[in-house]
């Protein structure tokens, strides 16, 4: 296991982490807490000491089922990281609220749920518009004196409001969404965390499953599981993204890895990123996280496969994403690893890509999201010379 001192805490932090919402059952289908328990035991026993929860998931639940779990494991070998910033009414409605008042109810209930006395590192979870940021930053600093908090954190916060808070109170941590697909941030949170200095907790490595090569074009999802109505997971655009997940394999196999193993360590290899959060709720899944490959550059090794043109080609009817390209001069075809060479690649030039018009992409693959920042397999496109 990679550990990283996160600002703010004076302690390694583990570099995977374990993400609880799937456990809370609220937007994921159900889960049963034995299993979540059990998955906390065996990410610990493992070397996973960093664990990411929220009052929202499951609305209280998952916090109980992680205070459970640290009772038996014991407080000592944990760093527990929370967030507040949400609530919500009978029906499960949610709206953010990030008000003094609400925050200070918020830490004590997480306190109580968890059976602790402080918190590690207390996150906002979303900015809420109707409350100055410098506001909620100061009652985290009057939370933090109380000694109720050690380290202070935001999630999904841009960089200028990252800036606004800064103006009042140290930021530790930020926690975005980042993952093979989604590499939004790359343009600005991740550029603004390293030049401050701010610690980076990725979140959605996996994309809800998508990159875990668990899925198939016909699988559908229970009432009240989030992928039922998330644009990612319907007809046209779950197809293609199936299909990148499916290219994104042979890389897997290549390094004698699972796909889900991958993402998280091109996620982790990111400049500026210290943690990423692997979601789980039984001890299966966690294990496959704590099994990640160490640091690997790619390389010739994944010539192994020796995949050529025309064997490509045969594919091209399909949709999802193609492209041809040479190794170390020999023809080689599968766009997807560009979204992999910035990370794994050590020696110049190792690959070489040539790719067809962008518009050709597009309307083969029919995929609503912009060609650039959130395609899957984020990457500039040319056109072929």
């Amino acid at each position: 296991m990679e550990y990283t001192s996160l600002p703010g805490l004076g302690k390694q932090a583990s570099r995977i982490g374990l993400g609880t919402w799937a456990m809370g059952g609220w937007m994921w289908g159900g889960a049963e807490e034995a299993d979540a328990v059990a998955a906390i035991e065996a990410a610990v026993a493992a070397g996973i000491c960093f664990l990411d929860t929220a009052p929202v998931y499951g609305f209280g639940r998952a916090e109980e089922i992680v205070g459970k779990a640290i009772r038996r494991i014991g407080r000592d070998k944990v760093i527990l990281s929370t967030k507040g910033g949400l609530e919500w009414n009978e029906r499960e409605e949610i709206r953010r609220n990030s008000s003094p008042e609400r925050l200070r109810k918020e830490i004590d209930e997480s306190l109580r749920r968890l059976g602790i006395d402080s918190i590690d590192l207390y996150q906002i979870h979303w900015p809420d518009a109707r409350v100055p940021i410098e506001a909620t930053a100061q009652t985290l600093l009057d939370l933090q004196a109380q000694g109720k908090i050690r380290a202070l954190g935001v999630s999904n916060f841009s960089p200028s409001q990252m800036e606004a808070w800064r103006s009042v109170a140290p930021l530790h941590t930020d926690q975005p969404p980042f993952n093979l697909f989604e590499r939004g941030i790359e343009k600005d949170v991740l550029p603004y965390c390293r030049t401050h200095g701010i610690g980076v907790v990725a979140y959605g490595v996996l994309c809800r499953g998508l990159l875990t090569g668990k899925f198939s074009a016909g699988d559908s999802f229970p009432a009240g599981d989030l992928r039922g109505f998330d644009p990612k997971f319907q007809a046209e655009a779950f197809r293609h993204y199936l299909s990148a997940a499916e290219d994104l394999r042979f890389i897997a196999r290549a390094r004698d890895c699972s796909l889900g193993q991958l993402a998280a360590r091109w996620a982790l290899q990111q400049p500026g990123i210290s943690i990423v959060l692997w979601g789980a709720r039984n001890p299966e899944q966690i294990l496959e996280a704590a099994a990640i490959p160490p640091l690997f550059a790619l390389g010739a090794g994944v010539g192994r496969n020796r995949w050529n043109s025309r064997t490509a080609n045969s594919r091209a009817d399909r949709p999802g994403i193609h492209g041809s390209a040479a190794l170390n001069g020999r023809p080689f075809s599968r766009l997807s690893f560009l979204g992999m060479v910035s990370a794994f690649q050590k020696r110049p030039c190792i690959l070489h890509f040539r790719f067809g018009p962008e518009l050709a992409l597009r309307k083969r693959t029919a995929c609503p999201v912009p060609t650039t920042g959130s395609m899957p397999i984020s990457m500039r496109w040319s056109t072929a010379s």
